[in-house]
């Protein structure tokens, strides 16, 4: 496995890209997130520059996955080393998840309810594809398992953040990062 590729790979709001961004200047990398490039491609081709929960609700996940596979593409074709934050789907998405392939995957994982919290406060999540907020709760809990498992199955380093607040939980995960890179040297 080659690790000067670090993705960061988990569910959405466990503060990948905050971990990311504070991982890559301990390890003096550069820092990439795929929903950062996600939107730039999709301001190239529309003209306007919208979220990535935007993207999703107004063109739905076909095309969103289409924009994902082409941000990890892009970022393989680099070849300085690099901490990478990927979006909560990439296990559903078998192209995009295929640019990883050779490289550290570090699964960041945390509670299904300190998740369930962070997700909910801005609303209910498109891909849930409900507005009854019970429903999307269940939906989300069964994701939550389903995702865990396949992360898991994939990552090469699992790192529990347990609730912790992201401001905090950046530097266990940076910690455990560099420790498992020093124990390969």
């Amino acid at each position: 496995m080659n690790t000067s590729r670090i993705y960061l790979v988990g569910m959405k709001h466990t503060g990948k890209s905050r971990h990311g961004c504070t991982l890559a200047d301990g390890l003096r990398r550069d820092f990439c997130d795929t929903d950062t490039i996600i939107r730039e491609i999709d301001e190239a081709q529309h003209g306007s520059r919208r979220t990535v929960r935007d993207i999703y609700l107004e063109d739905g996940a076909e095309r969103f996955r289409q924009l994902e596979t082409a941000a990890c593409r892009l970022i393989a074709a680099r070849e300085e080393p690099l901490v990478v934050a990927t979006g909560g789907g990439l296990c559903d998405n078998q192209e995009a998840l295929e640019s990883t392939r050779g490289y550290l995957l570090v699964h960041i994982v945390d509670t299904y309810e300190a998740i369930a919290e962070r997700v909910f406060t801005r609303g209910i999540p498109a891909f849930l594809r409900t507005k009854d907020e019970r429903i999307a709760r269940e939906r989300f809990r069964e994701l939550y398992d389903r995702r865990i498992g396949i992360y898991d199955s994939i990552a090469h380093l699992r790192v529990e953040i347990n609730g912790r607040p992201l401001r905090s939980a950046g530097a266990l995960v940076a910690a455990t990062i560099t420790e498992y890179l020093n124990g390969r040297q």
